[in-house]
């Protein structure tokens, strides 16, 4: 039982290494390539609206540097103040 725990242990060390650290920033920025589409495909669905993709289109880097600025600032401070960023 007790090797089982210690192949557990550096399993999991092993996973903490080799991940890929990326800022509350960055993460935010890249949340916006899921939303945008996620949201154009449910309204398609649902066919709440059509697209009109020339304003549509400018508004994906738009959102990517509100979203950047929204996770590096708000979420980061809120972050920091609990304790866990």
């Amino acid at each position: 039982m007790a090797a089982l725990a210690l192949i557990e242990q550096q399993s999991y060390a092993d996973i903490a290494e080799r991940r890929v650290r990326i800022s509350i920033g960055l993460f935010g920025a890249l949340l916006v390539v899921l939303l945008i589409p996620g949201g154009i495909a449910l309204a398609a669905v649902f066919d709440t609206f059509t697209t009109q993709w020339k304003f549509a289109l400018p508004m994906f880097p738009v959102g990517m540097a509100v979203y950047y600025l929204a996770w590096k600032y708000g979420v980061h401070t809120l972050n920091e103040e609990m304790g866990i960023g």
